[in-house]
């Protein structure tokens, strides 16, 4: 699918195109792409103002499936929008989704940019996009931090879901400790078990990188992670933010391939994705 295709039935008005270029404009200035392969994109962007479609009034009451429909088609164009580097191509992804989302500000693209990655090792079941998240069970079975840490795991995985830990959804009660943006665009938050002091690491995967999951957990996946950011605000990329307060977590099991990150569960299991995060107050640099 090209530029010109994913836009027509975008609904994109003169106005809002213009602010998405704007947007695409600074973004790509953050991140110091070199001016050359800038005006590329830009130019691979402005050539295609033109191929959009005026509202129609049947299109009032998409809702939210129309409005996630809207954002990927947007999110496939501006990844294509040419033949520069990959990097190049990931911002200008960034700068439409704070627009086509209906985001409010630049953080939101900027963090967008994050989000592109969808490659890192195991990465269809970290999202459940893979066959086997099918068989993943939809009751959550209630445990604690503690005893996900005293799981025994095959180390290291095989490429695909393992039956059993990997096909479990599982609910803990925890404190949360710290949490940043990965550069794949997961929020990694790092919780203890309130009785041991044990620490594991859950995930929240972006939306972007879940489009072949199936509706059910793309919209408990999506929730989640506004559950989170509402709570404890935007994650900073690249550092850990001090955050606190109880919380009940609801995720998949998850055999992290490598080393992890610093306070991983010995074991390597993860939380990964989180479908589920409620808490009540969450105290920033706790």
């Amino acid at each position: 699918m090209g530029l010109k295709e994913a836009h027509r039935d975008l609904k994109i008005s003169p106005a809002e195109f213009d602010a998405v270029a704007g947007e695409l404009a600074r973004s790509l200035d953050h991140f110091n792409v070199p001016e050359r392969e800038k005006q590329e994109v830009l130019a691979g962007f402005a050539g295609h103002k033109g191929a959009r479609r005026r509202p129609r009034l049947s299109d009032a009451s998409n809702g939210e499936a129309g409005r996630l429909d809207r954002v990927e088609r947007a999110t496939v164009s501006l990844m294509l929008v040419g033949r520069t580097a990959g990097r190049v191509a990931a911002i200008a992804f960034a700068a439409c989704v704070a627009p086509c989302a209906g985001a409010a500000s630049t953080t939101a693209a900027h963090n967008a940019i994050r989000s592109v990655g969808c490659v890192s090792e195991r990465w269809h079941v970290k999202t459940l996009t893979d066959a086997a998240a099918r068989n993943v069970s939809s009751f959550p079975r209630r445990t604690s931090v503690a005893s996900l840490r005293r799981l025994v795991v095959p180390k290291p995985p095989g490429p695909t879901r393992i039956r059993g830990v990997e096909t479990t959804a599982y609910r803990v009660e925890a404190r949360l400790v710290k949490m940043k943006l990965e550069g794949d665009g997961d929020i990694v938050l790092v919780i203890v078990d309130p009785k041991t002091l044990g620490t594991m690491v859950v995930e929240f995967p972006p939306l972007a990188c879940t489009r072949k999951a199936s509706a059910r957990h793309r919209i408990r996946i999506r929730e989640a992670r506004a559950a989170l950011t509402a709570a404890c605000g935007q994650s900073d990329p690249g550092s850990f933010t001090r955050v606190g307060g109880p919380a009940t977590i609801t995720g998949v099991g998850f055999v992290e391939p490598g080393d992890g990150v610093p306070d991983a569960a010995p074991n390597g299991i993860e939380l990964h994705p989180v479908l589920g995060f409620r808490m009540t107050e969450c105290s920033l640099g706790a």
